[in-house]
């Protein structure tokens, strides 16, 4: 009769804490969230990404605002005429080649035929 005062009574203990713990140890458990839509996970990618002026480019990048045009004046046919003119030699400053030097003899051959 002591040992019976030591264990507990009918209902009074719970048995589903251990069941709870058993199925906690082993076994094959399934999710039950509720994954993101196609439109959730664009908006998730979409605040990862930093937005216009969010972050800084090297200084060798940055321009002046606005553009230029280029304001210098090409030459025409008369002027490169004139420019070119310069690197050529005018009357009397060159000699030509004489007849002599550009007439030479005709060679004969010393072989011997056969």
């Amino acid at each position: 009769i002591a040992q019976a005062a030591e264990e507990p009574g009918p209902g009074e203990y719970n048995t589903l804490g251990v069941i709870d713990r058993e199925k906690k140890k082993s076994g094959v458990r399934f999710g039950s969230g509720n994954p993101k839509t196609d439109i959730e996970w664009r908006m998730y990618e979409a605040a990862k990404t930093p937005g216009p002026g969010s972050y800084k480019i090297d200084s060798k990048y940055d321009r002046p605002a606005g553009g230029h045009f280029n304001t210098s004046n090409p030459k025409g046919d008369v002027e490169w005429k004139i420019y070119n003119s310069g690197n050529i030699p005018g009357p009397g400053q060159y000699e030509l080649p004489t007849a002599q030097s550009t007439m030479k003899g005709g060679k004969f051959s010393k072989a011997n035929p056969k």
